[in-house]
Protein backbone atom coordinates (compact mmCIF):
# COMPACT_ATOMS: atom_id res chain seq x y z
CA UNK A 1 0.00 0.00 0.00
CA UNK A 2 1.17 3.38 -1.07
CA UNK A 3 -0.13 6.39 0.99
CA UNK A 4 0.64 10.29 0.56
CA UNK A 5 -0.07 12.12 3.64
CA UNK A 6 -0.51 15.70 3.21
CA UNK A 7 -0.53 18.59 6.08
CA UNK A 8 -0.12 22.13 6.33
CA UNK A 9 0.62 22.83 10.01
CA UNK A 10 2.85 21.23 13.15
CA UNK A 11 -0.30 19.45 14.74
CA UNK A 12 -0.54 17.82 11.68
CA UNK A 13 2.65 15.92 12.03
CA UNK A 14 1.74 14.65 15.33
CA UNK A 15 -1.38 13.73 13.84
CA UNK A 16 -0.22 10.98 11.47
CA UNK A 17 3.41 10.19 12.94
CA UNK A 18 2.21 6.86 15.07
CA UNK A 19 0.27 5.99 11.58
CA UNK A 20 3.08 7.09 9.53
CA UNK A 21 5.23 4.60 11.75
CA UNK A 22 2.84 1.44 11.66
CA UNK A 23 2.28 1.92 8.64
CA UNK A 24 6.28 1.59 7.51
CA UNK A 25 6.39 -1.31 10.02
CA UNK A 26 3.97 -3.08 8.69
CA UNK A 27 5.89 -2.91 5.02
CA UNK A 28 3.72 0.09 3.19
CA UNK A 29 5.09 3.04 1.78
CA UNK A 30 4.25 6.71 2.80
CA UNK A 31 5.06 10.00 1.42
CA UNK A 32 4.81 13.17 3.33
CA UNK A 33 3.64 16.61 1.94
CA UNK A 34 3.42 19.71 3.91
CA UNK A 35 2.47 23.61 3.22
CA UNK A 36 4.92 26.06 5.25
CA UNK A 37 4.45 26.79 8.90
CA UNK A 38 6.66 28.19 11.21
CA UNK A 39 8.54 24.90 13.23
CA UNK A 40 6.79 22.52 10.91
CA UNK A 41 10.07 21.61 9.45
CA UNK A 42 12.34 21.71 12.75
CA UNK A 43 9.91 19.44 14.31
CA UNK A 44 10.18 17.08 11.23
CA UNK A 45 13.55 16.54 11.86
CA UNK A 46 13.60 16.12 15.33
CA UNK A 47 11.34 13.35 14.83
CA UNK A 48 13.07 11.86 12.11
CA UNK A 49 10.48 12.10 9.28
CA UNK A 50 10.94 13.01 6.01
CA UNK A 51 8.77 16.37 4.39
CA UNK A 52 8.50 18.04 1.19
CA UNK A 53 7.28 20.96 0.84
CA UNK A 54 5.17 22.72 -1.44
CA UNK A 55 4.72 26.63 -1.86
CA UNK A 56 5.61 28.88 0.04
CA UNK A 57 5.30 30.75 3.38
CA UNK A 58 4.68 34.68 3.26
CA UNK A 59 3.59 36.50 5.99
CA UNK A 60 0.31 38.92 5.17
CA UNK A 61 -1.14 37.76 2.15
CA UNK A 62 -3.99 39.09 1.01
CA UNK A 63 -6.78 36.95 -0.33
CA UNK A 64 -5.82 37.11 -3.83
CA UNK A 65 -2.26 35.81 -2.93
CA UNK A 66 -3.64 32.93 -1.07
CA UNK A 67 -5.83 31.94 -4.15
CA UNK A 68 -2.55 31.81 -6.60
CA UNK A 69 -0.74 30.07 -3.45
CA UNK A 70 -3.41 27.57 -3.71
CA UNK A 71 -3.04 26.95 -6.98
CA UNK A 72 0.92 26.89 -7.29
CA UNK A 73 0.86 24.01 -4.55
CA UNK A 74 -2.23 22.07 -5.72
CA UNK A 75 -0.19 21.85 -9.15
CA UNK A 76 2.90 20.77 -7.16
CA UNK A 77 1.36 18.20 -5.50
CA UNK A 78 -0.16 16.71 -8.07
CA UNK A 79 2.80 16.37 -10.12
CA UNK A 80 4.46 14.55 -7.38
CA UNK A 81 1.13 12.17 -6.63
CA UNK A 82 1.16 11.76 -10.35
CA UNK A 83 4.97 10.20 -10.52
CA UNK A 84 4.24 8.71 -6.87
CA UNK A 85 1.54 6.26 -7.48
CA UNK A 86 -0.78 6.44 -4.38
CA UNK A 87 -3.06 3.97 -3.50
CA UNK A 88 -4.80 6.30 -0.97
CA UNK A 89 -4.24 10.04 -0.02
CA UNK A 90 -5.27 11.32 3.44
CA UNK A 91 -4.23 14.82 4.97
CA UNK A 92 -5.63 18.08 6.10
CA UNK A 93 -5.00 20.57 3.40
CA UNK A 94 -7.08 21.16 0.54
CA UNK A 95 -4.48 20.74 -2.31
CA UNK A 96 -4.72 16.75 -1.13
CA UNK A 97 -7.98 17.05 -2.43
CA UNK A 98 -8.00 18.25 -5.63
CA UNK A 99 -5.39 15.96 -6.36
CA UNK A 100 -7.12 13.09 -5.36
CA UNK A 101 -10.50 14.40 -7.68
CA UNK A 102 -7.89 14.52 -10.58
CA UNK A 103 -6.50 11.71 -10.17
CA UNK A 104 -9.31 9.29 -9.21
CA UNK A 105 -7.67 8.25 -6.07
CA UNK A 106 -9.38 7.94 -2.61
CA UNK A 107 -8.81 10.82 -0.82
CA UNK A 108 -9.99 11.40 3.28
CA UNK A 109 -9.79 14.73 4.70
CA UNK A 110 -9.58 14.57 8.22
CA UNK A 111 -11.19 17.66 10.18
CA UNK A 112 -11.85 18.42 13.65
CA UNK A 113 -13.07 22.08 12.68
CA UNK A 114 -16.91 22.40 12.44
CA UNK A 115 -18.25 23.33 9.13
CA UNK A 116 -19.35 26.62 10.12
CA UNK A 117 -16.17 27.32 11.30
CA UNK A 118 -14.43 26.53 8.45
CA UNK A 119 -17.53 26.75 5.56
CA UNK A 120 -15.10 28.62 2.72
CA UNK A 121 -12.70 25.40 3.12
CA UNK A 122 -15.83 23.04 3.39
CA UNK A 123 -17.68 24.27 0.26
CA UNK A 124 -14.33 23.76 -1.95
CA UNK A 125 -13.20 20.86 -1.07
CA UNK A 126 -15.47 18.13 0.87
CA UNK A 127 -18.18 17.75 -2.11
CA UNK A 128 -14.53 16.26 -3.87
CA UNK A 129 -13.45 13.38 -1.08
CA UNK A 130 -14.00 10.26 -0.26
CA UNK A 131 -14.65 10.89 3.50
CA UNK A 132 -14.41 13.39 5.87
CA UNK A 133 -12.42 11.62 9.33
CA UNK A 134 -13.48 13.54 12.31
CA UNK A 135 -14.49 13.29 15.59
CA UNK A 136 -18.71 12.48 16.64
CA UNK A 137 -18.44 15.96 18.29
CA UNK A 138 -17.31 17.60 14.71
CA UNK A 139 -20.53 19.05 12.68
CA UNK A 140 -19.82 18.70 9.16
CA UNK A 141 -22.90 20.44 8.13
CA UNK A 142 -24.55 19.19 4.97
CA UNK A 143 -21.79 16.97 4.05
CA UNK A 144 -22.61 14.49 7.19
CA UNK A 145 -23.04 11.88 4.14
CA UNK A 146 -19.25 11.43 3.77
CA UNK A 147 -18.17 11.88 7.64
CA UNK A 148 -16.27 8.99 8.73
CA UNK A 149 -16.31 9.87 12.42
CA UNK A 150 -14.96 8.28 15.84
CA UNK A 151 -15.56 8.04 19.07
CA UNK A 152 -12.47 10.33 20.24
CA UNK A 153 -10.20 13.40 18.88
CA UNK A 154 -7.51 13.96 16.32
CA UNK A 155 -5.26 14.61 19.18
CA UNK A 156 -5.53 11.54 20.89
CA UNK A 157 -3.78 9.78 17.67
CA UNK A 158 -0.53 11.14 19.65
CA UNK A 159 -1.16 12.00 22.86
CA UNK A 160 -3.26 8.73 24.57
CA UNK A 161 -1.57 7.11 26.91
CA UNK A 162 -0.92 4.28 24.65
CA UNK A 163 0.88 6.64 21.95
CA UNK A 164 2.81 9.19 25.11
CA UNK A 165 4.57 8.80 28.39
CA UNK A 166 5.33 11.91 29.89
CA UNK A 167 8.79 12.20 30.83
CA UNK A 168 9.55 15.04 33.25
CA UNK A 169 13.81 14.05 32.40
CA UNK A 170 12.85 15.00 28.99
CA UNK A 171 12.88 18.85 29.90
CA UNK A 172 15.03 19.39 32.80
CA UNK A 173 17.50 21.08 30.56
CA UNK A 174 15.56 23.97 29.74
CA UNK A 175 13.95 24.96 33.09
CA UNK A 176 13.70 24.13 36.94
CA UNK A 177 11.52 21.03 36.99
CA UNK A 178 11.50 21.59 40.52
CA UNK A 179 9.74 24.41 40.76
CA UNK A 180 5.71 24.76 39.42
CA UNK A 181 5.15 26.49 36.30
CA UNK A 182 2.90 28.21 33.93
CA UNK A 183 2.48 28.35 30.41
CA UNK A 184 1.08 31.11 27.86
CA UNK A 185 1.07 30.65 24.74
CA UNK A 186 0.19 33.51 22.03
CA UNK A 187 -0.84 32.32 18.26
CA UNK A 188 -1.11 34.83 15.58
CA UNK A 189 -4.41 33.90 14.30
CA UNK A 190 -3.92 34.07 10.44
CA UNK A 191 -5.58 31.35 9.07
CA UNK A 192 -8.63 32.53 6.82
CA UNK A 193 -10.94 31.76 8.61
CA UNK A 194 -9.06 33.64 11.94
CA UNK A 195 -10.22 37.17 10.00
CA UNK A 196 -10.79 39.89 12.78
CA UNK A 197 -9.84 37.23 15.20
CA UNK A 198 -8.95 38.33 18.71
CA UNK A 199 -7.02 36.88 21.14
CA UNK A 200 -4.57 37.54 24.08
CA UNK A 201 -2.52 41.33 23.93
CA UNK A 202 1.05 42.27 25.17
CA UNK A 203 -1.25 44.26 28.12
CA UNK A 204 -3.17 41.34 28.97
CA UNK A 205 -0.52 39.04 28.84
CA UNK A 206 1.51 41.34 31.23
CA UNK A 207 -1.81 41.62 33.56
CA UNK A 208 -1.97 37.57 33.84
CA UNK A 209 2.11 37.86 34.67
CA UNK A 210 1.39 39.86 37.12
CA UNK A 211 -1.43 37.92 38.74
CA UNK A 212 0.28 34.76 38.82
CA UNK A 213 3.77 35.48 39.23
CA UNK A 214 4.13 34.34 42.94
CA UNK A 215 2.47 31.35 42.29
CA UNK A 216 5.19 29.83 40.19
CA UNK A 217 7.59 30.39 36.82
CA UNK A 218 6.10 31.82 33.71
CA UNK A 219 7.15 30.30 30.85
CA UNK A 220 5.92 31.94 26.86
CA UNK A 221 5.98 30.27 24.10
CA UNK A 222 4.88 32.57 21.06
CA UNK A 223 4.23 32.33 17.32
CA UNK A 224 5.08 36.75 17.10
CA UNK A 225 7.97 37.94 17.69
CA UNK A 226 7.75 38.39 21.62
CA UNK A 227 8.26 42.45 22.54
CA UNK A 228 11.50 43.43 25.05
CA UNK A 229 8.78 43.52 28.07
CA UNK A 230 7.98 39.42 27.58
CA UNK A 231 10.90 38.62 25.95
CA UNK A 232 12.69 37.30 29.88
CA UNK A 233 9.63 35.04 29.88
CA UNK A 234 10.43 33.09 26.40
CA UNK A 235 10.72 29.78 27.43
CA UNK A 236 12.41 27.54 23.69
CA UNK A 237 12.24 24.12 23.88
CA UNK A 238 12.73 21.73 21.31
CA UNK A 239 9.93 21.22 19.39
CA UNK A 240 9.04 17.52 19.86
CA UNK A 241 9.35 18.08 23.37
CA UNK A 242 6.56 20.70 24.02
CA UNK A 243 4.32 18.34 25.25
CA UNK A 244 6.00 16.75 28.20
CA UNK A 245 6.25 21.06 28.86
CA UNK A 246 2.56 20.72 28.52
CA UNK A 247 1.57 18.06 30.56
CA UNK A 248 3.83 19.10 33.58
CA UNK A 249 2.67 22.86 33.71
CA UNK A 250 0.30 24.39 36.23
CA UNK A 251 -1.66 25.71 34.11
CA UNK A 252 -1.64 27.09 30.52
CA UNK A 253 -3.12 30.44 29.10
CA UNK A 254 -3.51 30.64 25.29
CA UNK A 255 -5.44 31.93 22.27
CA UNK A 256 -5.10 28.67 20.13
CA UNK A 257 -7.34 25.97 19.99
CA UNK A 258 -5.35 23.41 19.44
CA UNK A 259 -2.71 23.50 22.08
CA UNK A 260 -6.36 23.82 24.26
CA UNK A 261 -7.25 20.53 23.14
CA UNK A 262 -3.95 19.52 23.80
CA UNK A 263 -3.95 20.31 26.84
CA UNK A 264 -7.18 18.88 28.42
CA UNK A 265 -6.25 15.62 26.47
CA UNK A 266 -3.07 15.67 28.48
CA UNK A 267 -5.33 16.78 32.28
CA UNK A 268 -3.80 19.99 32.22
CA UNK A 269 -6.05 22.93 33.05
CA UNK A 270 -6.52 24.81 30.34
CA UNK A 271 -7.93 28.42 29.30
CA UNK A 272 -8.54 29.75 25.78
CA UNK A 273 -8.82 33.71 25.43
CA UNK A 274 -9.87 34.82 21.96
CA UNK A 275 -13.40 35.24 19.59
CA UNK A 276 -14.16 31.66 19.05
CA UNK A 277 -15.10 30.88 22.42
CA UNK A 278 -18.05 28.81 22.53
CA UNK A 279 -18.38 28.15 18.67
CA UNK A 280 -16.01 24.79 18.70
CA UNK A 281 -17.72 21.35 19.06
CA UNK A 282 -14.76 19.29 20.01
CA UNK A 283 -14.00 22.55 22.53
CA UNK A 284 -17.29 22.73 24.06
CA UNK A 285 -17.44 18.93 24.56
CA UNK A 286 -14.10 19.02 26.69
CA UNK A 287 -15.32 21.86 28.45
CA UNK A 288 -18.82 21.26 29.03
CA UNK A 289 -18.95 17.02 29.14
CA UNK A 290 -15.55 16.67 31.11
CA UNK A 291 -14.59 19.94 32.43
CA UNK A 292 -11.12 19.78 31.40
CA UNK A 293 -10.64 23.30 29.68
CA UNK A 294 -12.40 26.60 29.76
CA UNK A 295 -13.49 29.24 27.07
CA UNK A 296 -13.60 32.82 28.11
CA UNK A 297 -14.46 35.47 24.70
CA UNK A 298 -11.69 37.93 23.81
CA UNK A 299 -14.39 40.80 24.55
CA UNK A 300 -14.39 39.47 28.59
CA UNK A 301 -11.04 39.84 29.86
CA UNK A 302 -11.84 40.53 33.49
CA UNK A 303 -13.84 37.12 33.03
CA UNK A 304 -10.20 35.33 32.04
CA UNK A 305 -8.50 37.17 35.46
CA UNK A 306 -11.55 35.57 37.42
CA UNK A 307 -11.32 32.36 36.11
CA UNK A 308 -7.57 32.49 36.29
CA UNK A 309 -7.74 33.17 39.99
CA UNK A 310 -10.82 30.40 40.71
CA UNK A 311 -8.39 27.81 38.94
CA UNK A 312 -5.48 28.81 41.30
CA UNK A 313 -7.58 28.87 44.50
CA UNK A 314 -8.81 24.97 42.99
CA UNK A 315 -7.64 22.44 45.99
CA UNK A 316 -6.04 19.44 44.48
CA UNK A 317 -6.17 21.08 40.70
CA UNK A 318 -3.89 18.73 39.18
CA UNK A 319 -5.34 15.62 40.54
CA UNK A 320 -9.04 16.85 39.89
CA UNK A 321 -8.29 17.30 36.35
CA UNK A 322 -6.17 13.85 35.79
CA UNK A 323 -9.68 12.37 37.29
CA UNK A 324 -11.68 13.54 34.80
CA UNK A 325 -9.12 12.91 31.83
CA UNK A 326 -9.12 9.51 32.91
CA UNK A 327 -13.24 9.72 32.76
CA UNK A 328 -12.83 10.95 29.44
CA UNK A 329 -10.38 7.60 28.07
CA UNK A 330 -12.88 5.16 29.27
CA UNK A 331 -15.27 6.80 26.39
CA UNK A 332 -12.84 6.76 23.64
CA UNK A 333 -11.59 4.35 20.96
CA UNK A 334 -7.93 3.59 19.38
CA UNK A 335 -8.36 6.85 16.63
CA UNK A 336 -4.57 5.19 14.75
CA UNK A 337 -6.20 1.48 14.92
CA UNK A 338 -9.67 3.56 13.17
CA UNK A 339 -7.55 5.68 11.05
CA UNK A 340 -5.75 2.51 9.80
CA UNK A 341 -8.73 0.23 9.29
CA UNK A 342 -10.02 2.97 6.97
CA UNK A 343 -7.70 3.02 4.33
CA UNK A 344 -6.70 -0.46 4.52
CA UNK A 345 -10.60 -1.15 3.33
CA UNK A 346 -10.54 2.15 0.84
CA UNK A 347 -7.17 0.61 -0.76
CA UNK A 348 -9.11 -3.03 -0.76
CA UNK A 349 -12.41 -2.21 -2.57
Amino acid sequence: MKIIIAIGHPAHLHLFKNLYFRCLCEGHHCLFVATPKDILQILAEELNIPLIFIGVRKPNENLLNKFFKLLRSTFHLYKITRNYKPDVLIGCISQLVYTGWLLRKPTFFFAEDDFHYTRLQGLITYPLVTGIVSSEATDVGIFRYKKKEYKGYQKLAYLHPNYFTPEITRIKDYLDTGDPFFLIRIVKLQAYHDTNAQGLTEKIVLKLIEQISERGKIFITSEHELSDSLKKYQLKVPASLIHHLLFFAELLICDSQSMAVEAALLGTPSIRFNSFAGRINVLNELENKYGLTYAVHSSQPELLFKTVDELLEMQNRKTEFRRRREILLKNISDVNTFYFDLIQSAVKK
